[in-house]
């Protein structure tokens, strides 16, 4: 990353892999600064981070719950959910769970009807919080 420069598609997907080291590490706040660059970088469709953008807002939306930005996240990933290109980097099952999540700790409606979807796909959290509300 240190030799090259931001106007190559290198150096965003080094950002990505090092976002993605600091939310292994638990260390929210550096995940969040190099997400955050990420997903406002616009990326041309022929760039190869063009298709990682998604999992950019997705990975950035589940770090900014961690801080409790629950406004951020819920913007997070709606953005992600528009920008899905079909790729196999998430699952837009867990996406919409992560964004009725954000969207109940936010107190706005809704929120059940992207956690029902979720659960009916099969994401493991979405079930068990139905589960915990019966």
């Amino acid at each position: 990353m240190k030799k090259a420069i931001a106007l190559q598609p290198m150096y965003w997907t080094c950002r990505m892999k090092k976002a993605d080291c600091h939310i292994r590490l638990g260390e929210w706040e550096q995940a969040s600064f190099d997400l955050k660059f990420f997903t406002n970088r616009p990326f041309k469709e022929d760039n190869p981070n063009y298709k990682k953008k998604a999992y950019g807002f997705f990975r950035y939306g589940q770090i900014l719950i961690e801080e409790e930005k629950y406004d951020e996240a819920y913007v997070a990933f709606c953005k992600g959910i528009d920008h899905d290109q079909g790729t196999n980097h998430i699952s837009m099952e867990e996406m919409f769970y992560y964004r009725g999540f954000s969207r109940m700790k936010m107190g706005k409606k809704g929120y059940m009807n992207d956690i029902k979807m979720a659960a009916a796909a099969g994401v493991k959290d979405a079930k068990s919080f139905l589960s915990e509300l019966k």
